[in-house]
């Protein structure tokens, strides 16, 4: 029986589970970009520059600042649409959009050996490893998010760094390493505003390593990540039609149940067990 994972089009970020205005970024976004990973990171660098404008004190130097608000400007020219004369958004050619990253990751660079003490210091781990993800550097990337969150493990970003290291570690076609970090992200993360759209990547990536075993004839392996696949996508079914997953998931499941049954109904609070 023929059996289709969702690709990255498919599972596109419906509305942002952070702030109203990621929706509008997306929009003008997704015409641009091939794969709904790359419009997620973009939403959030968005997010952590507004976040990142508004919250810091005034107590780190002005030439601190200077250089912080100097890379962010840059970074931001380089990922998001510029009005052009006409009115229109676009981004940057490919070889502006490239000097732009370099030059945002040596003024990210000379932020944090410079002001390691400065308020922009977190803020700079982050986005300079952001900066590399998009120079396409990923063990460069990964050392950086790692060092976010080994510095910062309940920090501002730390969420979306552990997100940014699944990705990185799914294109190194890492799936399990991968599925190994979404359980961390919700372990250390349950509350996130990220959870559902990390459900939707667990259901993506299972789906993708249980095809890989199958094809590799191993049957209990795709066996369960097939299952795992249905679980995480039940999961959002479970919140409702105002999920704004919900259809994909729902869709989903209904496909991988025609694979390995159907889920577990949960068990009602006021359930007995058998005597």
């Amino acid at each position: 029986m023929a059996k289709k994972h969702y690709s990255r089009k498919e599972l596109r970020l419906k509305e942002d589970p952070f702030i109203a205005f990621a929706n509008e970024t997306y929009e003008k976004l997704k015409k641009n970009y091939e794969k709904v990973i790359t419009v997620i990171v973009v939403v959030l660098f968005v997010l952590g520059a507004s976040y990142a404008y508004h919250n810091f004190s005034q107590t780190s130097s002005a030439e601190a600042s200077q250089r912080y608000y100097a890379a962010m400007n840059t970074l931001n020219k380089a990922v998001s649409p510029q009005q052009n004369q006409d009115q229109k958004e676009e981004l940057p050619g490919a070889e502006e959009r490239v000097n732009l990253l370099k030059q945002a990751d040596s003024q990210f660079n000379e932020l944090l050996t410079k002001d390691s003490s400065s308020d922009f210091y977190e803020s700079g781990i982050y986005h300079r490893g952001l900066t590399q993800y998009y120079l396409k550097e990923m063990k460069e990337a990964l050392r950086l998010f790692d060092q976010y969150l080994y510095e910062y493990p309940a920090g501002k970003y730390a969420p979306a760094a552990k997100l940014i290291e699944v990705y990185i570690n799914e294109q190194d076609n890492k799936r399990v390493p991968a599925l190994e970090m979404i359980e961390e992200f919700f372990r250390f993360y349950p509350d996130s505003p990220l959870r559902f759209q990390v459900l939707m990547d667990k259901g993506r990536i299972s789906n993708l390593e249980a095809e890989a075993q199958e094809k590799a004839s191993n049957a209990e392996a795709a066996k369960k990540y097939y299952s795992q696949a249905r679980d995480a996508y039940q999961e959002i079914v479970l919140q409702g039609e105002d999920n704004p997953y919900y259809s994909l998931a729902k869709k989903a499941v209904t496909e991988l149940s025609e694979i390995v049954g159907p889920p577990t109904a949960p068990k009602s609070p006021d359930s007995k067990p058998k005597a």
